[in-house]
């Protein structure tokens, strides 16, 4: 049984790129080897935008199961989640980023206009990281420009569907017409 509901919808390559830039820019103003957007396909996760810092161990299309990740726990709970460092957190020292070197974990969740999961925006170190608030008005900044482009994407799925369904009923009842008025005739 999943823990959380994900949607699958395309994401445009323009967002995509801005994502990008985002990552790296957030990546070089915290001092991390990793900053991340990750996108919940359960039971994985993927990578989908990872900044192109030096030490940086993941790369944009890793897929990882959902098995005691932090990112997993940010998703679950829906709620920010900072590890200083894993290896002196009892809750976190057997987590599979460890094997990476990434002791230091600061996430946020990313969500869906209809409060479903897309999954997360992170940062992670090698090293102990503390971060200072006006790095997380940084982060919370970007966190709602990820949401808020979500939402256009999450209108327009929901537009499409629409109209796909309004073309479907007028296709039916042009149908339904034809054969009326076949009737009407005999």
């Amino acid at each position: 049984m999943e823990k959380f509901k994900a949607r699958k919808t395309e994401l445009p390559l323009p967002i995509m790129e801005k994502w990008q830039k985002g990552v790296d820019i957030i990546a070089e103003l915290l001092g991390v080897e990793a900053a991340l957007i990750m996108r919940a396909t359960p039971p994985e996760i993927e990578v989908l935008a990872s900044s192109q810092s030096k030490g940086n161990p993941y790369q944009a299309g890793d897929k990882e199961n959902l098995s005691g990740l932090y990112c997993e726990y940010v998703m679950e709970k829906k709620e920010k989640l900072h590890v200083i460092n894993a290896r002196k957190d009892e809750k976190w020292q057997d987590n599979p980023d460890l094997k990476l070197g990434m002791i230091s974990y600061w996430g946020f969740p990313l969500q869906w206009p209809d409060g479903n999961i897309f999954g997360t925006l992170c940062a992670l170190s090698s090293r102990e990281k503390r971060y200072q608030e006006k790095e997380e008005k940084l982060f919370k900044q970007f966190k709602e420009l990820v949401e808020s482009q979500l939402h256009i994407i999450f209108q327009n799925h929901e537009l499409e569907q629409k109209i796909k369904e309004r073309n479907t009923f007028e296709s039916s009842l042009a149908e339904t017409r034809v054969e009326y008025k076949e009737v009407l005739r005999q």
